[in-house]
């Protein structure tokens, strides 16, 4: 009995070791997707890869804005043209998060946050 509840304990800290149930996300840092995690996913586009393996960077309140090697693509939108081929990273920042980053972004825009997307190894813009 001792040794099933054990492994019943060890099966329940591993599961929430790898998905977190109150954002959906699988494994890894919360803000960011390597290369790796988005090709692994073997999702069509980086909207589902988004979707399913960081759906918080979906949910925010205001507009997620997305932007690729640090030019402005527009809305998450934006991330259904793209396969996941396209990344090497992909960084969520929060709104004033994002604002220290870009600051062409105003203050009295309704930002959600921001997603950066690199096509270069190593990140970055």
């Amino acid at each position: 009995m001792r040794a099933a509840l054990s492994v019943a304990v060890f099966v329940v800290l591993a599961a929430c070791a790898t998905s977190s149930p109150d954002t959906g996300q699988v494994g890894g840092d919360p803000d960011r997707l390597t290369r790796e995690q988005i090709m692994e996913s073997g999702f069509s586009s980086l909207h589902e890869v988004v979707s399913r393996l960081r759906p918080r960077w979906l949910r925010s309140f205001g507009t997620t804005l997305v932007y690729l090697d640090d030019v402005p693509m527009g809305n998450s939108n934006a991330l259904r043209d793209w396969p996941p081929t396209t990344a090497y990273l992909m960084e969520w920042l929060a709104p004033l998060q994002a604002r220290t980053r870009v600051p062409n972004i105003g203050l009295e825009e309704d930002i959600g946050g921001v997603i950066f997307v690199s096509t270069r190894p190593g990140g970055g813009g």
